[in-house]
């Protein structure tokens, strides 16, 4: 190989591993978790802990349940025959059920909250409000489109 081979080369391979690299730490940054606790430190974070962990055999329990309901709905969706009635109770149950869990997690962080500082309250409500309304989606111009479009 000549040295202005050898330069091509060397090149191309810091090239490659310099774009790899950007790559892996693109999708890092995008895969990291942002979860309200990840805003603080110290005894709220460990309490928020606590909490989570005493509801995962609940939240496990329902999630089960919620699947399961799923399925039946979409069973009811695609059965050869459309039963509205049956539709329309399965789709109550799920709604109800999400709403039964919105309710739980609403009274497990208040709980939490209620252990709380100001400060550490403070640190966390933006986060928690946007997440209790709804607002945990993406802006407009972080989503990409609809593959279906």
């Amino acid at each position: 190989m000549t040295n202005r081979l050898k330069v091509i080369f060397t090149i191309s391979v810091l090239l490659n591993v310099l774009f790899i690299g950007m790559i892996s730490g693109n999708i890092y940054h995008h895969m990291k978790p942002k979860h309200v606790d990840m805003m603080i430190e110290g005894k709220a974070k460990n309490i928020i802990h606590q909490k989570m962990k005493e509801a995962r055999p609940d939240m496990r329990a329902h999630l089960k349940q919620t699947r399961a309901q799923k399925n039946a709905l979409e069973k009811i969706i695609t059965a050869s025959e459309f039963n509205i009635e049956d539709y329309n109770t399965a789709v109550q149950k799920i709604l109800a059920a999400k709403n039964e869990m919105g309710l739980k997690k609403a009274d497990r962080m208040g709980e939490v909250l209620q252990s709380l500082s100001q400060e550490e309250r403070q640190q966390i409500s933006k986060k928690f409000l946007k997440n209790m309304m709804g607002g945990h989606k993406k802006p407009r111009h972080e989503r990409g489109r609809h593959k279906d479009h």
